[in-house]
This record gives C-alpha cells, sequence and structure tokens, in this order.
C-alpha cells in the first residue's frame, strides 16, 4: 500500500439501475499474454469466498508505527533495520490465529510476507535478513499455512516487489539500501531475488493467492508486470494473482488512481481497490480496507466498530466484490481484545447471514444509498442499509418474484409491476444494520 489516506473513499451509484452480469471478456496475463487466462475454478473458488483477512505484521510492531514508510521517515534507518533483533512475539499460537479467523467467518487470509522494508517473514533461503534470524527463530509462516489448511482457509500471501532494503532495488526511497556491495546495483538480479522467493512461497508453502503490492514505483512496468505473471501462472496455473503484479492500478507515467482496471492490458486475475468500495464491475474485484487508521499495529489505533464492517462488506458483495479486512497482531503475537471481539461479531452476523454473501454474485440492483444486493441461482438478497421511505421501490428487472420474506424469517408485503418492485416492512421488523430481504424467483 501507499500512505494510508485519512479518509475511506466510498463511491456509489445515487440512481437504482439494473447491473450486467456479463462476466469480463479477457482476465489473466493481458495484452503480452493473450492466451494465459485466468483459471476460471480458482477465480470462482477465490470470488465464492467473499470474505477474506489480510494481516500486516513484523518487527515493527516494537515501535507501533507504519511498516515500511516509517522507516526513515519516523524511526532511523539503523534502528529500523535492527529491530529484528528484539523481535521475539512468544505468545504466537498458529492454531488460536487460524480457529479466531474461522469463527469470524473469513475464508482466505493474505499474510504480508515481505513489506517495502524488505524484511522476509519466513525461512527463505535468499537472504539473512528474515525471520529465522530474530529471537523468535520460528517459521510461523509455515505453521500459519499448515493450519490453514488443517482448518479449511486460503492461505494466500502478500508480498512486496518495491524493497527498499535490497541492495539491488534501485532508485533507492525511504533511507537507501541496507547493506552496500562494491559494485553497481542491478534491477536484474533484484528481479532474480524476488523470483526465487516468490517460488518459496508458491511452492514450499503452498500460498494460493499472491497479493502484490509497490508496483506503483516507477522501477516496475508493463513488461516487468507481464513477465512476473507468466513466470508465477507457469510455477502454479490455479494461483490467483492481484492486479498489482502489473501496472493496472495507476497505468504507466501516471500516480492517479484508475477506478477502472484495464484487464485486456495489464496482467491479473483480480482488481485490487484499497481503502475504497467503488462501482460494480464483472470482473472479480476486491475492497481492501484496514480495521484501524494505520496497517500495522499502533497502540490505541482508532478501530471500525464490526457494524462499519458489516457495512462495507456487503456493499463490496453488492458491488460484485470481495471484502479483505486488514488486522494488526501486537508485539508479543496475539491480536488485541478489542480486534478480536470486532471480528468475532462479524463472524455471528456472517453465521446468521452468510447466505446472503458466500458464494453469491452482485446485483441484480445497483448499489445505492439504500443499500445492495447480491444473488445466487433462485434467490436474490435485497440489503436493506437505509429506508429512503416507508416503502422501498427498486426498478424494474428482467425477473419474475415469486416470494418475498426477511432472510430466516416471515414474509413480507411486496408488489412487482412493469413499474418496478416494492417492498414494505413494518419498522417493528427492520433491522437497524441490514433488513435483508430474500426474494425467490423464477429461473
Amino acid at each position: 500500500m501507499r500512505k494510508l489516506a485519512r479518509s475511506l473513499v466510498l463511491s456509489f451509484a445515487l440512481i437504482l439501475v439494473l447491473v450486467p452480469m456479463a462476466q469480463a471478456d479477457h482476465l489473466g496475463g493481458g495484452n503480452q499474454n493473450p492466451n494465459l487466462e485466468t483459471n476460471a475454478r480458482a477465480i470462482t473458488r477465490w470470488q465464492d469466498a467473499r470474505v477474506g483477512l489480510s494481516v500486516h505484521w513484523g518487527p515493527v510492531a516494537l515501535r507501533g508505527t507504519e511498516i515500511g514508510w516509517s522507516r526513515t521517515d519516523q524511526v532511523p534507518k539503523e534502528e529500523y533495520d535492527s529491530l529484528y533483533q528484539e523481535f521475539n512475539p512468544a505468545l504466537f499460537n498458529a492454531r488460536e490465529w487460524i480457529q479466531l479467523i474461522k469463527d469470524s467467518g473469513f475464508q482466505y487470509i493474505t499474510f504480508v510476507s515481505k513489506h517495502h522494508d524488505g524484511f522476509v517473514m519466513w525461512a527463505t533461503k535468499q537472504t539473512d535478513h528474515n525471520i529465522m534470524n530474530t529471537p523468535f527463530h520460528r517459521d510461523w509462516l509455515k505453521e500459519i499455512a499448515d493450519e490453514c489448511r488443517r482448518q479449511g482457509i486460503i492461505f494466500g500471501t502478500y508480498y512486496s516487489i518495491l524493497d527498499w532494503y535490497q541492495y539491488d532495488y534501485s532508485p533507492y526511497g525511504h533511507g537507501g539500501p541496507g547493506f552496500l556491495l562494491d559494485r553497481k546495483p542491478d534491477f536484474n538480479r533484484y528481479v532474480d531475488y524476488m523470483k526465487a522467493e516468490l517460488k518459496e512461497l508458491i511452492q514450499g508453502y503452498g500460498s494460493e493467492i499472491i497479493l502484490f503490492d509497490g508496483e506503483w514505483d516507477p522501477t516496475w512496468n508493463h513488461d516487468r508486470g507481464s513477465d512476473l505473471y507468466r513466470y508465477l501462472r507457469g510455477l502454479r496455473d490455479d494461483i490467483v494473482i492481484s492486479s498489482r503484479v502489473d501496472k493496472g492500478r495507476y497505468g504507466e507515467g501516471t500516480t492517479e488512481n484508475l477506478l477502472w482496471w484495464e484487464h485486456d492490458k495489464y496482467a491479473g486475475d483480480y482488481q485490487e481497490r484499497e481503502q475504497y468500495i467503488g462501482g460494480f464491475a464483472t470482473y472479480p474485484w476486491e475492497s481492501w480496507i484496514t480495521l484501524g487508521d494505520q496497517w500495522a499495529w499502533k497502540p490505541n489505533d482508532r478501530n471500525k466498530s464490526a457494524e462499519e464492517c458489516i457495512r462495507y462488506l456487503v456493499k463490496s458483495a453488492g458491488g460484485n466484490g470481495n471484502f479483505n479486512l486488514n488486522v494488526t497482531p501486537m508485539p508479543d503475537g496475539r491480536f488485541e481484545q478489542r480486534q478480536k471481539d470486532t471480528l468475532l461479531r462479524i463472524g455471528a452476523w456472517l453465521k446468521a447471514n452468510g447466505e446472503s454473501i458466500y458464494s453469491t454474485r452482485g446485483g441484480p440492483f445497483q448499489l445505492g444509498q439504500w443499500g445492495a444486493s447480491t444473488q445466487r441461482e433462485n434467490k436474490v438478497y435485497l440489503h436493506i442499509l437505509s429506508w429512503p421511505a416507508e416503502v422501498l421501490r427498486l426498478p424494474p428487472a428482467k425477473l419474475t418474484v415469486k416470494s418475498a420474506r426477511r432472510l430466516a424469517g416471515s414474509a413480507v408485503e411486496w408488489k412487482q409491476t412493469d413499474g418496478g418492485l416494492e417492498i414494505s416492512v413494518p419498522s417493528s421488523q427492520r433491522d437497524a444494520l441490514d433488513t435483508i430481504i430474500e426474494l425467490t424467483v423464477e429461473k
């Protein structure tokens, strides 16, 4: 990620219109790999999961500052790069972590394996600057990967293309490299180093998702992104790779965020939307939202409530996207109790209402101030987050409603005419967070 913006940018259509359900024409290797298409089974599995978690963690938790970005800015480079010598999260327990995540209803995880600061959070053979040379001296990522498989969670990793520590990544930023050599830096050497690490994650740890970052640095370009995507798919065909493997977030030569991903040009299997939800898209996408104001652990960080997170989740699913919530363990390897409580409240909501989220696709009604809709087979779920009036009026749709009821509840009043669909629920039967109406429709 780049420096965290203080406000969460959310874009929603204000006019109720129907959304298309056709899939994107081409996903995969972009215009440089036109015959390399996204593995359909793998991306369907990822979309069906709908709800994921990411974890930013590392030695920087000892200072409570932002991961990567605080190197030099808040913590002197030499001190930052030496924090690993103090890092000993003795209370880390992989089984407890994954049990919490499972109980909270999250279906997949993307753990930070290497951030912009270059510290490697697994037992890599490519550099000594890794977790095994801390007082902790445990390959926690391997423990997590194994536990994910035991508990049925899809295991993924975050990996930064940008590396401010490695000598061969230039031009340098945030204090420069963590070491010097008696030769000129060679970016091709760095690419070889990066590919070797990614090979370890995919073949040695079984990473099924790679969430890339740092591709916005001008050193990375479309040619390199296309090549890296092709290399990774050669290692494992069913891996799911974020759009940030290539330049699809900003394009080349600009730092303006491209709201819509040019997937026919840029490689990737899904679009990563950092700190925003945006509008409906037929291609796979994910809103990546922090629980707090900071990506890494910060004492007394201002966290979002479970209710806020559920609303973001619903709007993501209604826009045909996934929801990925970032959480932050403490230096000792535990999650704060307030974070655990929030996750478990989300889990309780998903346990009761998950059929309207998991394995659904967005639509047929567009996102609006009223809420969102999801659909699966002969069911359409209306997530009414805000009643605009006593009666919710939706536009005409190419579907025939057979019945309407509150999810796992009683029938509600409804009327379908050429003018659209009307839903009425007494105020006493509405849910202040999300009144979910299940429509049964003719297939």
